[in-house]
C-alpha cells in the first residue's frame, strides 16, 4: 500500500464559553475564550507543515447545537487553508453539534466533507493518482443517538487502508454520556484498519485484533480543571507494510494543572510561599509558555495547619500568589488552593484514651468502613440534611470521590475543635 500520514482530531468546541472564569479573571477568560481557537489553528499549522495526506475531525466541532457565527466562519476559514495545501478534510458532527443545530449558510472548500446523518457512507482518499484509503463516516442527526453505529460500517475488501470516523462511547467506564454506544469487539467485526473516534476528552488507544487500531485524541483545549495536563490530537503515520505509528500533538492554548504540596517539614510562612513559588515556577516552565490555570491543594500533617486553618489566610494566600504572577510572560493564574492538611495529632493515642474525641474517631472509622462496604446506607444517612429544601439551596449531594473527602475534612475539623493545639505525633 501507498504510506499516509494524516492528522486524527475531535471535539474541538469551538467558542467554548468558559463562563465560570468571566467571573473570576477577566483576563483569564479572554485568553479562554480563544484557545479553542488558537489551539486548532496550530494544528492546521502543523498538518500544512508536515504535507499530510488528509484532515480527520471526528465530532463536536462547536461546543453547541446553536453553534456561533464566530467558530462556524473560524472553522471554514481554517479548512479552505488545508484545502490551497490540496489537503482534504473529514469531518462528522456529534452529540455537541448534531446537524438539527443551527448552520449558517457557508460556501464549504471543495476537499471539504461533511458525512450526512442518514447513513453512514465513504469518500475515497487519492494519492499518486489511485485510491490510498478510504474515509467512512456518519453525523449525529440529533442530539439523542443511543443505537449502536458501528454494524452499519462496511469494509470494501479491495480498500487499501479502511478508516472508520465516528463520535461514540467505546466501552462501559469513560465518564462521558453513553451516545452511539459500542464494544471493541464491534469495533474487531468491522474490520477496519483505523478508528478515528470522537467523544472522551482524554487521549486513549485501543488495539483491535492484530494490526488494527481504535484512537481517541481528546480534545483540543481543556476547558476547566476536570480537564488537565496536556491536550490536543494525533499525527498517524502508515507504512507501506500497514503498520500504524501515532504521536500525540499537545496544541492546547491555555493549559489547566492540580498539585500537591506537603507540608511536612515547612516550618513558617515564608518557606511555604518559597516552596509554592518554586512549584507553580516548575509547571509553567512544564506548560512550555501556554497560559496555566492552576489547582493548588496543601497536604499533609505539620505545625503550618493551625495558621492554614485561620479564617481567611487561604483567600490571603491565593491573592498573594496571584499578584506575584500577574506580570509574568504567559498568564499563570491559581484558580484555587486547597488547604488539606492536618493536624500534629497522634491519631492512635487519641483513640486509645477514654474521652469524647476517642469516641468520636470511632465513629469516623465506622463511616469509613460503611463507604467502602455500604456506599448507599452512608448516602441513607445523609439524605436528610442534603434533600432538606433549606439546604438544597447551598449543598449539592456529594458523588463518589467526594465522600471519602468530607469524611477527612470533617474528621480534621473535629480534631482541630477538640484535640488542641500543639500535640504532636
Amino acid at each position: 500500500m501507498i504510506p499516509l500520514k494524516f492528522i486524527h482530531t475531535a471535539d474541538l468546541h469551538l467558542d467554548s464559553p468558559f463562563t465560570g472564569l468571566r467571573i473570576v479573571n477577566p483576563e483569564l477568560a479572554r485568553a479562554a475564550q480563544n484557545a479553542t481557537f488558537e489551539a486548532f489553528e496550530a494544528l492546521v499549522d502543523y498538518a500544512i507543515s508536515k504535507k499530510v495526506d488528509f484532515f480527520l475531525v471526528a465530532g463536536d466541532v462547536y461546543d453547541s447545537a446553536d453553534r456561533s457565527l464566530r467558530a462556524q466562519l473560524r472553522f471554514c476559514r481554517a479548512l479552505d487553508r488545508l484545502a490551497d495545501q490540496g489537503i482534504p478534510t473529514f469531518v462528522v458532527h456529534g452529540n455537541h453539534d448534531p446537524l438539527d443545530g443551527w448552520s449558517a449558510h457557508l460556501a464549504w472548500p471543495q476537499r471539504v466533507t461533511i458525512f450526512p446523518g442518514d447513513k453512514v457512507s465513504s469518500v475515497p482518499v487519492v494519492k499518486e493518482g489511485r485510491e490510498a484509503a478510504r474515509i467512512w463516516g456518519v453525523s449525529y442527526p440529533t442530539r439523542e443517538v443511543r443505537k449502536n453505529l458501528v454494524p452499519e460500517f462496511s469494509r470494501d475488501e479491495k480498500t487499501p487502508f479502511a478508516v472508520g470516523l465516528l463520535h461514540c462511547n467505546l466501552g462501559t467506564n469513560t465518564g462521558h454520556e453513553p451516545y452511539a454506544p459500542c464494544s471493541v469487539k464491534d469495533l474487531e467485526k468491522g474490520g477496519f484498519d483505523y478508528w478515528a473516534l470522537g467523544h472522551v476528552h482524554k487521549k486513549a488507544l485501543r488495539e483491535i485484533g492484530d494490526r488494527s487500531l481504535a484512537v481517541y485524541p481528546g480534545n483540543i483545549q481543556g476547558r476547566h480543571p476536570g480537564e488537565s495536563g496536556p491536550h490536543g490530537a494525533m499525527l498517524v503515520s502508515v507504512e507501506n507494510s500497514g503498520k500504524i505509528e501515532t504521536e500525540f500533538l499537545p496544541v492546547d492554548n491555555l493549559r489547566w494543572e492540580s498539585t500537591e504540596l506537603n507540608i511536612a517539614g515547612i516550618s513558617g510562612e515564608g518557606e511555604l510561599i518559597s516552596a509554592l513559588e518554586n512549584r507553580i515556577a516548575e509547571l509553567d516552565d512544564e506548560a512550555g509558555g501556554r497560559h496555566l490555570c492552576l489547582r493548588i491543594a496543601l497536604t499533609g500533617r505539620g505545625e503550618l495547619h493551625a495558621t492554614l486553618s485561620r479564617r481567611g489566610f487561604i483567600a490571603e494566600l491565593e491573592t498573594d500568589l496571584r499578584e506575584r504572577w500577574a506580570g509574568a510572560g504567559t498568564l499563570v493564574w491559581i484558580e484555587r488552593c486547597e488547604n488539606r492538611t492536618l493536624p500534629l495529632v497522634d491519631l492512635e493515642k487519641r483513640r486509645r484514651a477514654d474521652d469524647f474525641l476517642a469516641g468520636l474517631l470511632e465513629e469516623f472509622d465506622e463511616l469509613r468502613v460503611t463507604l467502602k462496604e455500604d456506599k448507599e446506607k452512608l448516602l441513607e444517612i445523609l439524605a436528610d440534611l442534603y434533600q432538606d429544601s433549606r439546604a438544597r439551596r447551598f449543598l449539592a449531594e456529594p458523588d463518589e470521590k467526594e465522600l471519602p473527602e468530607l469524611i477527612e475534612s470533617a474528621q480534621t475539623l473535629c480534631i482541630d475543635r477538640l484535640a488542641g493545639e500543639g500535640e504532636e505525633d
